[in-house]
């Protein structure tokens, strides 16, 4: 590019470089809360008997115990584990399978330099027969001796370059070589029922959980002196554990209140004239708490205030809405969410996706 041009435009190229870079940066905060079960809310539930899971191998019990005292340290006594007058029952089936297989695969071999070359052996003409020397010969690359090509006769093995004869040899290394893979694959499949004290059932849901190691899975090529073989490093044992958890921590999810965490953004171009002042304040409110939410709370009389200064503005009710979130005021959040209306479309769109997540929130 020529540096006079830059230049003479290098007002123009910062200004869209400082546009896209604008345009491009997005404020948000992380919001946490306690969501309610996915699934079921019945008061039978509550007061539960854990029984038996059969051919319970990881502990799965246990950990789903673990996992109802954890929500009663979200929700005090919202479970009460083994009553004397208990309401329902938990029981349930696990399974695992594991598969330990190897096979093969062919891949693509990288190479530094030319994978093919052409080697030229001169020789001559005696009496209707050639005679080489094959102890002195030439070498090319393919690509160039393609361009030698052009300008030669061929005949055969033999060819003629600038009136001297030459015997052809191509020699190319693998373009393609077979590795030895491990491919090791567990599935831990559970299936948990609730039934009341009459054995009417309540809750019933199969839980599905696999762990796969693959090295192989993304390998195309590889280099001429890496390894041919590769192992997958899966403790059958351990990352059964690890699915067990993660069993209980979904039918906890389904069953009982949990934490939560979701990304709410944050809009600072303002839809309304408003003055100078106000509208200076207001972007700094919005980048303080997008650099550091914990500042949400002391900020909220300020923004409350420009919400009521300028009551047209959807953009401030917005961000009013998802700081009251932020500290955990649902209901006022969910107020000023529900009023908001004839707003722009990506305001409108945060504005739908986050009165859907706060249906699902304990208030």
């Amino acid at each position: 590019m020529n540096v006079k041009w830059i230049m003479k435009n290098g007002k123009l190229i910062f200004l869209l470089f400082l546009i896209f870079f604008t345009a491009c940066s997005e404020k948000q905060i992380n919001i946490y809360a306690v969501a309610k079960p996915n699934e079921i809310q019945n008061e039978k539930i509550r007061f539960i008997k854990i029984d038996k899971i059969q051919n319970d191998k990881t502990d799965l019990k246990d950990k789903i115990i673990q996992k109802i005292k954890v929500v009663n340290n979200i929700k005090p006594d919202y479970f009460h584990i083994n009553p004397t007058n208990y309401k329902s029952v938990l029981s349930g089936t696990e399974k695992i399978n594991k598969n330990d297989i190897f096979y093969y695969k062919k891949v693509k071999i990288i190479y530094k330099n030319n994978r093919c070359k052409v080697t030229l052996y001169p020789c001559r003409e005696i009496g209707g027969r050639f005679f080489c020397n094959y102890s002195n010969p030439i070498h090319y690359s393919l690509k160039n001796f393609k361009n030698i090509q052009k300008k030669s006769y061929q005949n055969g093995d033999y060819i003629l370059i600038n009136n001297f004869i030459y015997k052809e040899r191509i020699y190319c290394k693998s373009e393609f070589t077979t590795i030895k893979c491990e491919k090791k694959e567990i599935t831990l499949k559970s299936k948990l029922n609730i039934k009341d004290k009459n054995s009417n059932l309540l809750f019933s849901k199969t839980y599905k959980k696999i762990s796969i190691n693959d090295p192989c899975q993304n390998i195309k090529e590889i280099y001429p002196n890496e390894t041919k073989e590769y192992k997958a490093y899966l403790d059958f044992n351990q990352k059964a554990i690890t699915l067990a958890y993660d069993t209980a921590s979904n039918f906890i999810e389904d069953i009982a209140p949990h934490y939560i965490t979701f990304s709410a953004k944050l809009f600072d171009n303002a839809d309304v004239s408003m003055k100078y002042f106000d509208k200076k304040t207001f972007e700094n409110i919005i980048d303080t708490i997008n650099k550091n939410p914990s500042k949400t709370k002391n900020l909220l009389n300020k923004i409350q205030k420009l919400s009521i200064k300028y009551p047209k503005s959807c953009v401030i009710k917005y961000d009013l809405a998802v700081m009251y979130l932020k500290i955990k005021n649902y209901q006022k959040a969910k107020n000023l969410l529900i009023n908001l209306n004839n707003c722009n479309k990506d305001i409108q769109k945060e504005r739908d996706r986050l009165f859907n997540i706060l249906q699902k929130v304990y208030f």
